[in-house]
């Protein structure tokens, strides 16, 4: 029997795009439900629902009452919005705790050591961004930060762009050189962006700032382009809506949110610095950034840096905590879930492009450090 479900995204973000993009790539392959979709939920869409028989509902629930109002007329809905924390409702989530950590891990391995925050006031997965940046910081972190967006428009009318730069150029003057930013969203990544800009601040050399969501219409239309995580909006639409269908046909709702890591981080110039006041390990990672690609070894780097291999460890797990070996490494897994996600690169031309011998030393590689076998990571994560 086909089941109505009715699909209630907004599309003006490429998240959410993204989103609903999985959402019907499982609802086509199934070919058991009757789809329709609306881009807005609001108390008119709801009564709406109380009339038309619907068995299932996918929506961003932003606000509780929605979702006591969206169980009050519909058996089966499933949520996948995390403005708003414990709504009562099955709910699919990028692990945005686990997005801040990626960040913090990211700007630590750049050698960071002042960092900020970049928050929207009383949004939960702002809260949880920010809960896991610190936390993965804290160890080695000099100076932490937070400020607000609306602390830039506070007394001010948006669009008064003079009144933000003055309360940001308040703002930046109050943290320690360089430091590191994780925006948010790349909406305010953006915004701070432009202000550095027009407070002539030197991103990445003095300001380094990441966002998160990768949406394109705002990482590459600033100056320097914003380096952002990248989030697993598409699957997070399909394991909605396998989860939907799971329940309209008599499973039990989970008790928790299904989270779902964050896939990576597409570096672009923002962040594309390193901050380590020792130019020793400065100069080392931008040689392994440099040929990531390539089989490269310790010995190598020892070739192109005046220091004993002893004196080069010393360095690195001062500065890093970790060994040149483990950073070549953490490089080399970064790149193959680039190339894992976003191409259609053969599995043993992506541990080359990656600086490995074959597809046997990603492959053992890859299951140690990440927990799965990269075809089963593509399966998951693969951008369609």
């Amino acid at each position: 029997m086909r089941k109505r479900v009715m699909i209630i995204l907004h599309t003006e973000l490429a998240y959410t795009r993204r989103a609903a993009k999985g959402v019907f790539a499982y609802a086509n392959a199934c070919n058991c439900w009757d789809v329709k979709n609306c881009t807005e939920l609001n108390d008119f869409v709801i009564d709406l629902l109380a009339t038309s028989q619907v068995d299932g509902v996918i929506a961003m629930v932003t606000h509780e009452n929605q979702g006591q109002k969206l169980r009050e007329v519909c058996p089966h809905v499933v949520n996948i919005s995390a403005r708003v924390a414990d709504i009562g409702i099955p709910t699919v989530l990028p692990d945005n705790i686990a997005v801040g950590r990626m960040a913090g891990q990211y700007f630590l391995e750049r050698g960071y050591r002042h960092f900020a925050f970049f928050s929207l006031e009383g949004l939960h997965f702002s809260q949880q961004r920010e809960e896991g940046f610190r936390e993965a910081v804290a160890p080695q972190c000099l100076s932490y930060t937070v400020l607000d967006k609306s602390a830039l428009t506070h007394g001010v009318v948006a669009a008064v762009w003079e009144g933000r730069e003055r309360l940001a150029r308040e703002w930046f003057a109050t943290l320690p050189r360089p430091v590191a930013i994780l925006a948010v969203n790349d909406d305010c990544g953006k915004l701070l962006l432009d202000l550095c800009s027009s407070l002539k601040i030197a991103v990445p050399d003095k300001v380094a700032i990441l966002g998160v969501d990768n949406d394109e219409a705002y990482c590459l239309n600033t100056t320097p382009q914003l380096s952002s995580v990248i989030l697993p909006s598409e699957q997070q639409g399909m394991e909605a809506a396998h989860l939907l269908d799971s329940l309209m046909n008599g499973a039990a709702p989970p008790a928790s949110p299904l989270l779902l890591p964050p896939m990576g981080i597409e570096t672009r110039g923002s962040t594309d610095a390193t901050a380590h006041l020792d130019p020793l390990v400065a100069q080392t990672l931008h040689y392994i950034m440099l040929h990531s690609h390539e089989p490269i070894t310790v010995q190598d780097i020892i070739n192109e840096i005046p220091l004993s291999r002893r004196s080069l460890e010393m360095h690195f797990r001062q500065a890093l905590g970790k060994s040149p070996l483990e950073v070549i490494g953490n490089t080399r897994i970064q790149r193959a879930q680039r190339l894992l996600a976003e191409t259609d690169m053969e599995i043993n031309d992506i541990a080359k492009a990656s600086g490995l011998i074959c597809a046997n030393s990603l492959f053992r590689i890859f299951k140690r450090e990440v927990g799965m076998t990269p075809r089963t990571y593509r399966l998951k994560y693969r951008r369609r």
